[in-house]
């Protein structure tokens, strides 16, 4: 069955919904701040608990919450990717700050709430692989104008083929073609590949074994995205479904 699809999905990737990251991550910050690496994390924090072992047990403690908030701040601030509430927690328990799992959600979430509700310039964003500190995405256009940026431009094919991925995966290249109505290029795909926003995630079962495209997390991290269920619902692949099913 041929579905052509139509304009207003290739554009869902430029939408408010789904603001890619060249214009809203913190990049002017990080460059007045000539921060390091993501690895040079651990020296930040072993300086700020100064080897000396501190557990953080109740949270309605404000004074223990704020020196856990600033840490975890800072770390987000200077990291050059997004941080998981796995790498956080193993990284303050190493590094002599002990506190749980679940209470350090809970003072990530009211960092993020903070940033929220005081209208600041930046907020404290939960993508795929983790947390990152970033400007607002209503500020995008004179972050680019600071930077003088200009959005990437991409063939219609480049996305007619990562909207049919990221809606219908995983998928191989035939079935994307056949979806399409036309063939789709290697370089299309090598382009993708090259972007590391689609990966090879295993192999059809049918004659010739062909290759299966999904998204990667870094796909859903450049679109703010924490899940592929925050993607918007499209009617064309709904009524496509409903044809398949």
């Amino acid at each position: 069955m041929n579905i052509s699809v139509e304009d207003e999905s290739l554009t869902l990737f430029a939408s408010a919904d789904l603001q890619p990251t060249y214009m809203t991550t913190h990049t002017a910050t990080m460059n007045a701040m000539q921060s390091g690496p993501t690895e040079n994390v651990e020296t930040t924090i072993a300086m700020v608990s100064e080897n000396n072992v501190q557990e953080v047990n109740d949270t309605n403690n404000t004074q223990e919450v704020h020196a856990v908030k600033r840490i975890v701040e800072g770390l987000l601030l200077v990291a050059n990717e997004p941080l998981s509430l796995d790498y956080l927690y193993k990284l303050l328990r190493n590094n002599n700050l002990i506190i749980e799992k679940n209470k350090l959600r809970e003072v990530i979430e009211g960092l993020a709430h903070e940033y929220c509700t005081q209208r600041h310039a930046m907020e404290l964003k939960e993508v795929a692989s983790g947390y990152r500190i970033q400007v607002g995405g209503d500020l995008a256009p004179w972050i680019s104008a600071l930077l003088e940026e200009k959005p990437p431009r991409y063939s219609r094919s480049f996305l007619e083929t990562l909207v049919i991925i990221a809606y219908k995966q995983p998928l191989t290249r035939a079935e994307i073609e056949q979806i399409r109505g036309v063939g789709v290029s290697s370089n299309t795909i090598k382009v993708l590949l090259d972007h590391d926003w689609i990966k090879i995630v295993g192999y059809k079962e049918v004659p010739g074994r062909p290759m299966l495209y999904a998204t990667t997390s870094k796909f859903m991290d450049h679109f703010n995205l924490k899940s592929l269920e925050e993607l918007p619902q499209l009617e064309e692949f709904k009524e496509l479904s409903k044809d398949q099913s």
